[in-house]
């Protein structure tokens, strides 16, 4: 709201997943929208002046992670993570959307080699649309089909391990793994629920959540099989925490895996390690 009047953003960027925003001196509204599934996990910087421009205008975009980004001087500093890099401090100029380096804690790291990293994209058969980073062996070879190595269930930044770190992205595709890094898909029943009792009562009726889960892990999967670089026959699963959950659901509802590894959670103690 501004002089009494109520401003609305007008465009899709505005919608959701917004990460940070601040005021610079110029009057405009700066925020950082996205890494969503339904994006792609793609992250926005934008600007806005609410009165004078009818819609924000595109800073930067990236599928990159973009961490705790702030306004310095007359530029925008915040820590960056690649597939394959790891954190870093970067400046953003907001007029132009050039990217310097300020800063690598680890420099060494930009001397090893690590495997070809690509961004898919696929919907399950309930039309949820998600996504995952495919790495790929560094000496890859076009035809080449590769054991596969499920990892969950977050694919944001540096590709270290899924989440917790448990399983490593990088090491196994040096050792001659293909490994799908998947980002966990919405809840089920995710803008429909009331609220949160109601959210509840749509997951847990007949397992809805972990079949919704399940279906997007197999559609991935299958992204990769269809896509030539992963042998349908050899096809592991890892996870942790809400990931052990889907792997133990897998394990009882799919025929897709051939091994798995699980840490910790959710349903016995016997299940953990």
């Amino acid at each position: 709201e501004i002089a009494g009047r109520t401003l609305v953003c007008p465009v899709h960027f505005c919608s959701d997943a917004i990460g940070a925003l601040w005021w610079n001196d110029e009057d405009e509204l700066v925020f950082i929208q996205g890494g969503t599934a339904e994006n792609g996990g793609t992250t926005s910087l934008l600007s806005w002046r609410p009165g004078r421009e009818r819609q924000p205008r595109l800073i930067f975009s990236t599928q990159d992670a973009l961490i705790g980004c702030q306004p310095v001087a007359d530029g925008i500093v915040c820590a960056r993570e690649t597939a394959t890099r790891p954190r870093h401090l970067v400046r953003i100029d907001p007029a132009t959307g050039q990217v310097l380096a300020l800063f690598d804690p680890n420099p060494e790291f930009s001397g090893l080699i690590v495997g070809q990293v690509q961004r898919l994209r696929w919907r399950a058969a309930d039309g949820v649309p998600a996504y995952g980073d495919l790495v790929l062996p560094p000496d890859h070879r076009p035809g080449t089909r590769h054991p596969l190595v499920v990892v969950q269930y977050q694919s944001r930044g540096f590709l270290r391990g899924g989440t917790g770190d448990e399983y490593p992205i990088h090491a196994f595709a040096a050792r001659g793994f293909a490994v799908l890094s998947v980002q966990r898909p919405r809840f089920f029943g995710a803008g429909k629920a009331r609220d949160f009792d109601e959210l509840m009562r749509m997951q847990t009726r007949n397992f809805a959540e972990r079949r919704h889960v399940l279906a997007s892990l197999e559609a991935g999967v299958g992204a990769v099989v269809s896509g030539g670089w992963a042998d349908a026959a050899r096809i592991g699963i890892t996870g942790l925490s809400d990931g052990a959950a889907t792997v133990q659901f897998a394990l009882i509802n799919s025929r897709l895996f051939r091994a798995a590894a699980v840490t910790s959670c959710c349903e016995e103690p016997s299940t953990s390690r």
